[in-house]
């Protein structure tokens, strides 16, 4: 899996948002991250599996593996809910 073409990050104070390159921001339906979610975001740019963004997660944070993947599972049903992953 892996995000659409044409999204990316900006980042507003301390908030990551998930924006389209071709348009204005829209506040009526925000998508904001953390810390966490910008690095998955950021790996979704490729191709990615379920096992993968977890092991990104397992490496950069002091999580155990059971929450890495409940985290990623989270994450991804907020992108697919939104049609943000192709």
């Amino acid at each position: 899996m892996q995000v659409k073409d044409g999204l990316k990050i900006k980042k507003v104070s301390d908030y990551y948002l998930i924006v389209k390159d071709d348009v204005n921001l829209d506040f009526n339906k925000v998508i904001t991250l953390n810390k966490s979610g910008k690095l998955l975001f950021e790996s979704l740019k490729e191709p990615q599996t379920t096992e993968s963004l977890t092991n990104v997660l397992l490496n950069t944070y002091d999580v155990t593996e059971k929450q890495a993947i409940k985290d990623v599972n989270s994450f991804l049903n907020i992108l697919k809910e939104n049609n943000l992953l192709k």
